[in-house]
């Protein structure tokens, strides 16, 4: 007879911030045979077995955005050769699938002619993959420093950025 349920040995786990498009991937040893392949989930979704060597199995998923924001348990549930269950909880990863927004941005000074050195502040919604890319009417603006989640960036004014108010763009992506 055999009470003594599975375990789920030397998982690993990557990454654990995740976005679209993105491969989560699952690693475990199983403690002993198993009478079953192991369902393996991240919050109610599941992922696919990817390899099996032995006692050792892969999982994996391409991450596509039903997943839904915010942190989810990574779950593994096995059966042993005569059936006995077992749950393990391998950890969590957070899925983060809303862009970062760049608020508040300043301009000093507002009005500008060629010559004159423009500082542009703003903040960013959340930490970012590298520094943003800045612009004014099309031409790029020198980082200057960050400040946490407060970004400054400059631009001596050419006449390149044509006439008026030139659009001020940045962007950025999450890590």
């Amino acid at each position: 007879t055999d009470f003594t349920p599975a375990e789920a040995r030397q998982i690993s786990f990557a990454p654990t911030l995740l976005s679209a498009e993105r491969t989560l991937w699952l690693t475990f040893t199983a403690s002993e045979t198993l009478a079953t392949t192991p369902v393996v989930r991240v919050g109610d979704q599941t992922l696919t077995l990817a390899s099996q060597s032995d006692l050792t199995y892969t999982f994996s998923r391409l991450i596509n955005g039903s997943e839904g924001d915010g942190a989810r348990p990574l779950t593994i549930h096995l059966e042993d050769a005569v059936g006995n269950p077992s749950d393990a909880t391998a950890g969590t990863v957070t899925f983060d699938f809303v862009p970062p927004s760049f608020p508040a941005l300043t301009s000093n000074p507002i009005l500008a002619m060629r010559g004159t050195t423009v500082t542009l502040d703003f903040s960013v919604s959340e930490s970012l993959a590298s520094t943003p890319t800045v612009r004014v009417g099309g031409q790029d603006a020198e980082f200057v420093s960050v400040d946490v989640l407060a970004y400054r960036f400059s631009r001596v004014i050419t006449g390149d950025e044509g006439e008026g108010l030139p659009p001020i763009t940045v962007s950025g992506r999450d890590p």
